[in-house]
């Protein structure tokens, strides 16, 4: 069986409505998928409500920071569809990320580059919050920008940029201990992505069940070390494309760097 467990919907910062992202998984002839939205979970319900001969198991990609403020993602799966311990954590995440990009919409017209918000949200699908994504849309539509991540991007919202701010997340531990309280499986998404394998064994002790073994943009060798580390832990294996249509890279759904183990809740004694 194949499955993807880390799909991104136009409910976030992605620009794939969930019959496309249920078309391109039979398409590629996977049998289960999750919609792990960042910060959100209307779109995983909703798609848990709607697939018909796919099975969908419910996600997050919660955002967080580890203890040096550097951003990492935390993936919560199968937990109470109410989430009301999720919901409060994301909260004020998705209002500091919807000010951020007011923001660098503001910054981008004072500099003198014909944009608005009216533009950008026309760009949001069935989300609430905007994102880098959704301005870039606007911009390379209109010619300004040369692409949804090229120089312009790099110049603007890169490191320095004028567009450029960093948000306080929650941490690592109040991700997990938010999942949790929803009776949820938290596992650490593509740690070699976001450079924080030495810190699994530290976010282990806190209650993590599982990594994101598998992911399109990990290297061979940061898989492997990932999982003999999980291998020792006793972590929970999962893999996933992190597939966000035009708004990520071009990697297609169902795409995977790892053969291990479907997702599945650890045995209770």
């Amino acid at each position: 069986m194949k499955w993807d467990y880390h799909i991104v919907s136009d409910y976030s910062d992605s620009d794939l409505t969930l019959p496309q992202i249920f078309n391109q998984a039979r398409s590629r002839g996977l049998s289960a998928i999750a919609i792990t939205d960042r910060d959100r979970v209307e779109g995983a319900l909703k798609a848990c409500a709607a697939a018909e001969d796919l099975e969908v198991m419910l996600g997050i990609e919660v955002s967080a920071q580890d203890d040096q403020g550097r951003p990492v993602s935390v993936l919560g799966y199968a937990f109470d569809p109410q989430a009301r311990a999720l919901r409060h954590l994301c909260q004020m995440t998705l209002v500091r990320q919807n000010e951020l990009a007011l923001w660098q919409i503001e910054q981008l017209d004072q500099a003198g580059y014909p944009i608005t918000v009216s533009e950008v949200r026309r760009k949001l699908g069935h989300g609430q919050c905007l994102y880098s994504q959704h301005i870039m849309d606007v911009l390379t539509e209109k010619g300004i920008a040369d692409g949804l991540r090229g120089s312009f991007y790099r110049r603007y919202f890169g490191t320095g940029g004028l567009c450029q701010r960093s948000i306080r997340y929650p941490t690592v531990k109040e991700a997990i201990e938010a999942i949790h309280q929803d009776h949820g499986i938290a596992v650490l998404a593509h740690p070699g992505l976001s450079g924080c394998i030495d810190q699994i064994w530290k976010w282990a002790e806190m209650g993590l069940d599982g990594v994101e073994t598998g992911y399109s943009a990990q290297s061979f060798s940061q898989v492997m070390r990932i999982h003999e580390i999980a291998m020792a832990l006793g972590l929970i294996e999962t893999a996933g494309s992190g597939n966000r249509g035009r708004y990520g890279d071009p990697i297609p759904i169902g795409t995977v760097s790892w053969k291990g183990e479907r997702l599945c809740r650890p045995m209770k004694n």
